[in-house]
């Protein structure tokens, strides 16, 4: 409805989304637009419904997506070798429906003739060139620099971009207008090339408390945005220029490879920007050609040596060690670096070759610890046993597991009685199902075994048969065999052993 007035009607069925587009564009400003859900005869389906906006979108007033000036994004995309792979990047952006973009390769170094091709096949893109090797950081921030420079207003935006990435065709185009609609650093949802129905990335966090990245890596239906992530990557992320130059360029100081990116988002995040991912594009990753990824279990020294200190292992400690100095809250600071430490001492102790030298070093340094342990756990367990008895007095004997470790084995065997089949309780002239009721027995796991709630009988109407059944279960002989034959029963009915 339009100032109180019927313009358009749509009919919705009773169960289930109807989506309705409204071009809001033609409506001048000052006027009041709304929407109603209509009952319409006798057809009560419709009671408690309800609409949702989606796709919001947002413009100042006068301002629409047709008559705005699009914001240039710069696409820097840092590289090192595999050209089959740029050229894809690049046909995938040159096919994007969002104008203008203008490329930029940050080339590293490559010796596959990268630049050459680029220059030759894409001569509207900028090839940016350096006579040392860089890696991820140092292109990227070679790229940025460049941005920067070349454009000093603070429209537009910057797009880090991987080139072993694939696009879909309005990538760029739903990140632009998610970033103005939320105000945020945005990336699409990563999903595997492989499977692009299997999402790898919608939200990366960082758990200070235990020194995790966490990833979110699924969605519910309907969800737009996710805006509560604390990092993004650096493979598709838009980023608006006022927000680099308020907080700065990515540090190939620091970081010149693994974590710049977390370490840049980190910093935006700290100046107070928003991040988040929208839902409502992807980009698709060869998750095959990553780095060094950790292994686990036994491994050889140079492989833990490449995992710990090589610049393309996601592991490297002293990327992580620079990382956490920089960014880890104070409290946690020096707990993590001991734990970075003792991560890498013992994959190189354990993990490696030197295992049969160090495990048996590890044991003698943890023996005097584990027999502290042990004994805080059974005097621990001693007072327990000692409030046991005073709320049960002598019954504590039909309850073994309230004794400590060393002295459950003796008791049981000397002082308790053990299981107590059927056939026990008819030979000593007894009703096992009376005894249940009024709390003498209880039932264990079979139902034709029993135990003593008690072994005082007091002034039981049966005590002196009970007196008898008591003796039988506590033969050390018939106790021993009606342990082991219980057990058998148990397992025979998948009961815990």
């Amino acid at each position: 409805m339009l100032n109180g007035v019927p313009v358009q009607s749509e009919a919705v069925p009773p169960v289930g989304w109807a989506e309705v587009s409204v071009d809001l564009y033609s409506i001048a400003p000052g006027h009041t637009f709304c929407v109603e859900i209509e009952q319409t005869g006798d057809d009560r389906s419709l009671l408690g419904a309800s609409f949702e906006v989606r796709r919001r979108r947002v413009w100042n007033l006068g301002e629409g997506p047709s008559k705005a000036p699009h914001a240039p994004v710069h696409v820097v995309i840092p590289v090192f070798n595999r050209l089959h792979f740029t050229r894809s990047c690049i046909t995938d952006l040159k096919s994007q429906t969002y104008a203008p973009l203008h490329i930029i390769v940050a080339d590293g170094g490559s010796t596959d003739g990268t630049v050459a091709a680029i220059r030759t096949d894409f001569p509207d893109v900028t090839v940016l060139t350096t006579d040392t090797e860089l890696w991820w950081t140092g292109s990227m921030q070679m790229g940025i620099a460049y941005v920067l420079e070349s454009n000093t207003g603070t429209d537009g935006y910057v797009l880090m971009l991987n080139n072993d990435t694939e696009l879909v065709g309005d990538y760029v185009e739903q990140l632009v207008m998610a970033s103005r609609e939320f105000d945020a650093a945005v990336c699409g949802l990563i999903v595997d090339s492989r499977d692009p129905d299997r999402i790898l990335d919608a939200g990366e966090y960082v758990d200070w408390q235990n020194y995790a990245f966490p990833v979110k890596n699924s969605i519910d239906a309907g969800d737009r945005f996710v805006g509560d992530v604390d990092v993004l990557p650096g493979r598709g992320s838009l980023v608006p220029l006022h927000m680099i130059r308020a907080a700065g360029n990515v540090d190939a100081e620091l970081l010149p490879h693994y974590l710049a990116d977390y370490e840049f988002f980190t910093r935006l995040k700290r100046a107070g920007f928003r991040l988040g991912v929208c839902c409502e594009t992807k980009i698709l990753a060869h998750v095959e050609e990553t780095g060094i990824m950790p292994s686990g279990g036994r491994s050889s020294l140079r492989q833990l040596w490449r995992e710990a200190f090589s610049r393309r292992s996601m592991n490297n400690v002293r990327d992580h060690w620079r990382f956490v100095n920089r960014h880890a809250p104070d409290k946690l600071r020096g707990w993590i670096k001991r734990r970075l430490a003792r991560r890498v001492f013992f994959d190189f102790a354990l993990r490696s070759q030197l295992r049969p030298i160090f495990l048996p070093l590890l044991w003698i340094v943890r023996l005097p610890g584990r027999i502290m342990m042990i004994a805080r756990g059974q005097w621990y367990k001693l007072r327990g046993l000692q409030s046991a008895i005073d709320r049960h007095g002598w019954d504590v004997l039909c309850f073994p597991g309230e004794f400590p470790a060393f002295l459950r084995g003796p008791s049981y065997l000397l002082l308790a009685p053990g299981p107590i089949s059927e056939e026990m309780v008819l030979l000593a002239g007894l009703d096992s199902g009376k005894l249940v009721s009024d709390g003498t027995l209880r039932r264990l796991q079979c139902g034709d075994w029993f135990a003593f709630q008690k072994v005082m009988f007091g002034n039981h109407p049966q005590a002196r048969k009970l007196a008898r059944l008591r003796r039988m279960a506590w033969n050390p002989f018939r106790k021993i065999s009606n342990t082991l034959a219980w057990r058998r029963a148990r397992a025979s009915i998948g009961g815990p052993s």
